[in-house]
């Protein structure tokens, strides 16, 4: 019953959809309203802090209705339930903190709490952010939250959630995204009748299928489907005389039941598929069996939010391979200097937050602030050399131990920062709430610029906050070490890289993770046209193929190889087996399963063609 609402609910059109989600943030605000009636506080809200709150609070409902453009994603993981509920909770909770702050604004703006439910009628909100406070004020402190920089932060923050609605509406035609979600949808329908009617009964599906589809390929039709308990028995009729079911035909027959998604659930659910071909006159020609062990399943990646709590491994998450502490280490040292650099944040953020856990006091000027950030950024910097996978490093689990050290490292300068973020912030506002923003990227700018408390309100600053010449200099001299310790770290940055790349050239390193970091780094076309003009084949004498030419076009790597036989020929089963060969070569699985597409064109000597394979990620079951 649940479901069958909640599915209801995110497959609603776009007016009926919004008109419900509008009515929750109004039932939410209703909440907020009576909350704030009740509680006897009577906070009070200017006409600035109030719009910035607002949108504020826009943002967040708009980052969170943007989840409803993953409709289709959730109805293929089944996970539409918890989707609804987060919309729905999302809404209300919005709804809740409207009605708080524009109580708090009707009870500045009119002296009573009344006006609360203007906020949620169109145009005629605008009269709250509009009039003026029933009280003089004194005039605020410059800050984003105050006067025209509030005003000015608030249009940001409503043009930000804006674009983010409009791009996450832009349909989106790419084929090989609804082939993957058809997939995702497939695969789960098909676990959830394994799981609910049991194995046999489940595999009456793919029985029945092949009675009302006869045809099997141009060669062979469906003649009989059976089912004894977990194992399914088709029969295989060929249509013309003379055809042999052989090898190739035998290896053929098996790569398309364990690439096709449902058939792949019911053998992972442990089912049997054994398929008896026939020739024309009804005479049996060979059995072959196919289970689980008999295929190379390619993992159905979920998008996190289709993920159950309990399977969310850390590891799993950042996208690392391998299966010892040590493969994973190195698995992380070749992601993209993006994803490295958003865990570096991750964990200083981490360490932040258990620094505001304990209080601080004092306060910090610009000079001395950006000068600590600096040094910030240079132990950050330095820290990475921690990651350098050197001969001692790569004994046992060191290079593990190396890495879970350089997180530590990042949650400690993540303390430091917050401690001098909340000095700052206080000299800059008389509070330390401000010091989060340090661990925002162009937001944190705003900690180096704002000026001293006493100086943004107009006042007379006391003797500890005038700038003497010597002072002066001191900050000059201070902002000068604070450029050549950035510039320290930029050369940090480069010499690390540049060391890790080296060692991962040894030969004790394993061979694919140079490609892999060369593709994390530079991008797969840019790999793909670099192996493509860097490559000069020569024959090699006594070797059955010569690769004679290589072209890189995009995602699509192009090499024709020559038949060092005169009388060369290249049979099906001959093609079968060199796909295979080619989907286990680890240089081109590492290409393939960063999206490249590789064709392997076969010439005899007389330039005649052979033969043409191509293989990717998904051909291969990568």
């Amino acid at each position: 019953m649940l479901e069958e609402l909640a599915e209801k609910f995110v497959r609603q059109s776009g007016l009926s959809y919004w008109l419900i989600v509008y009515g929750l943030i109004v039932a939410g605000g209703l909440v907020g309203w009576i909350w704030s009636a009740l509680s006897g506080r009577r906070a009070r809200l200017g006409q600035a802090p109030f719009f910035v709150r607002l949108c504020l609070a826009t943002l967040f409902l708009c980052v969170a209705q943007m989840a409803s453009f993953k409709s289709p994603e959730a109805m293929a993981w089944m996970v539409t339930t918890r989707l609804a509920i987060l919309l729905a909770a999302s809404s209300l909770l919005g709804g809740v903190y409207i009605g708080r702050i524009a109580a708090a604004r009707s009870l500045d703006a009119f002296g009573h709490m009344n006006g609360t439910l203007l906020v949620f009628i169109p145009v005629v909100n605008l009269l709250l952010a509009l009039m003026a406070s029933e009280e003089a004020r004194p005039a605020r402190r410059f800050g984003l939250m105050h006067g025209e920089e509030g005003a000015i932060f608030g249009v940001i923050l409503l043009v930000l959630a804006g674009g983010g609605l409009w791009f996450a509406s832009i349909p989106n035609g790419d084929l090989d995204e609804v082939l993957v979600l058809m997939k995702a949808m497939n695969a789960t329908a098909t676990q959830k009748s394994i799981r609910e009617e049991g194995l046999p009964k489940a595999l009456e599906w793919p029985a029945e299928l092949a009675r009302r589809s006869p045809d099997y390929d141009d060669t062979y039709s469906y003649v009989a489907a059976e089912i004894d308990r977990e194992t399914i028995t088709f029969t295989l009729r060929a249509q013309k005389a003379g055809g042999v079911a052989d090898a190739g035909v035998l290896r053929l027959r098996r790569e398309a039941l364990c690439d096709d998604s449902v058939n792949a659930e019911y053998l992972k659910a442990g089912a049997t598929f054994r398929t008896v071909f026939l020739d024309s006159d009804g005479r049996e020609q060979a059995t072959e069996t196919t289970k689980a062990e008999d295929c190379t399943f390619p993992p159905l990646l979920r998008p996190w939010w289709a993920v159950p709590p309990s399977e969310i491994r850390l590891s799993d998450a950042l996208g690392l391979d391998g299966d010892t502490p040590r493969e994973k280490a190195l698995s992380f040292l070749i992601l993209p200097d993006s994803r490295i650099w958003l865990v570096s944040l991750a964990l200083m953020m981490l360490g932040g937050l258990g620094s505001a856990a304990v209080r601080s006091t004092g306060t910090l000027g610009r000079a001395p602030y950006f000068l600590g950030n600096c040094l910030l950024v240079l132990v950050a910097a330095g820290s990475w050399t921690l990651l350098i996978p050197t001969p001692v490093a790569m004994v046992g689990e060191r290079l593990a131990a190396m890495a879970a050290l350089w997180a530590l490292v990042q949650v400690a300068l993540g303390v430091v920062l917050w401690r001098l973020a909340a000095r700052r912030s206080r000299n800059a506002h008389g509070h330390a709430k401000a010091a989060a923003l340090a661990f925002i990227p162009i937001l944190n700018l705003w900690l180096l610029i704002a000026p001293p408390l006493s100086l943004s309100l107009g006042e007379k600053a006391p003797d500890a906050l005038v700038v003497r010449p010597a002072n002066s200099q001191y900050q000059a001299v201070g902002v000068l070490v604070g450029l050549m310790l950035l510039g320290g770290s930029y050369l940090a940055v480069v010499e690390v890289e540049e060391a890790i790349s080296r060692a991962l050239l040894r030969d004790d390193a394993p061979p694919e993770l140079w490609i892999r970091l060369a593709i994390n780094k530079e991008g797969i076309e840019s790999v793909l046209k670099g192996l493509a003009d860097a490559r000069n084949p020569e024959p090699v004498p006594g070797e059955a193929f010569t690769l004679t030419k290589m072209r890189a076009d995009g995602l699509n790597l192009y090499e024709t190889w020559t038949v060092n036989e005169a009388n060369g020929r290249f049979s099906k089963g001959q093609q079968a087996q060199f796909k295979g060969y080619h989907c286990s070569v680890e240089d081109d699985v590492s290409l393939m399963k960063a999206g490249a597409i590789l064709h392997h064109a076969y010439v005899a000597p007389s330039g005649r063609n052979l033969g043409t394979i191509k293989v990717s990620k998904d051909i291969c079951g990568l």
